[in-house]
C-alpha cells in the first residue's frame, strides 16, 4: 500500500520527469518542401548563401555557416561568405554578379533559446528557399517549425557560444536533409 506522502512524492517526481523530457521530432523532421523537380533539372552548382533574415536575437552568422556546411554535404558549392558579404556591404550585389547559379535565402520567424541552457532545446520557425540567379525562379523551398533537442551538445563544448554554433550546425543540417542532393554529371561544370 502506498502512503499519501509517498504517493505525492511519486506523482511530483513523474510530473518533473515528464516536464523535462522533450517531445520526439516527427519522423520526417517536420520539414515541408516543394520544387525539387526544377532544382534537379537546373542543377545549380555554385550557390550564394545570403545573410539570414530575422530579428536581433537570431544567430544569423552561425546559421549561415551551418547552411554553408550543409550545402557542401549535399554536393553544392557555396561561395565564400566573405566574398558574398563584400558585395552585400558594398551594396553592389545583384543576383548573378558573383557568377553563381543560385541564391539560398533564409528567413527566421522564431528562434527561441529560452530552454537551451537548461534542456538544450531550441524552438525554430524558419523558411528557406533556393532561387535561380538568372531568372529568379524558385528551385526549392523548405520550412520547419519545431523544437530541436540539442542536449547532446551540452557537455561537449566549453562555452555557450561554441554550443550555440554546434546547435545551429545541427539544426541546419537536419533541415537541409530535405534538400535533394546535387547530382553532378561527369565532364560538365554545371551538371
Amino acid at each position: 500500500m502506498i502512503r499519501p506522502l509517498n504517493a505525492a512524492l511519486l506523482v511530483s517526481s513523474l510530473v518533473f520527469v515528464a516536464c523535462t523530457q522533450l517531445p520526439k521530432p516527427p519522423a520526417d523532421g517536420g520539414v515541408r518542401t516543394s520544387g525539387s523537380a526544377l532544382l534537379e533539372a537546373r542543377s545549380p552548382m555554385e550557390v550564394v548563401v545570403a545573410p539570414v533574415q530575422g530579428d536581433a536575437y537570431v544567430p544569423g552568422d552561425e546559421l549561415r555557416q551551418g547552411i554553408q556546411q550543409a550545402l557542401i554535404a549535399r554536393r553544392y558549392s557555396p561561395l565564400a561568405l566573405r566574398q558574398v558579404d563584400k558585395k552585400v556591404v558594398d551594396a553592389g550585389y545583384k543576383s548573378g554578379s558573383l557568377a553563381e547559379q543560385a541564391v539560398f535565402e533564409t528567413k527566421v520567424a522564431r528562434f527561441d533559446t529560452s530552454l537551451f541552457d537548461t534542456n538544450g532545446a531550441i524552438t525554430v520557425s524558419m523558411t528557406m528557399r533556393m532561387v535561380d540567379s538568372a531568372d529568379g525562379a524558385v528551385l526549392w523551398t523548405g520550412s520547419v517549425e519545431r523544437r530541436f533537442d540539442c542536449s547532446s551538445h551540452k557537455d561537449q563544448y566549453a562555452t555557450s557560444a561554441a554550443r550555440l554554433r554546434a546547435a545551429c550546425e545541427y539544426i541546419t543540417g537536419e533541415v537541409l536533409e530535405a534538400l535533394p542532393a546535387r547530382n553532378p554529371v561527369p565532364g560538365y561544370a554545371n551538371g
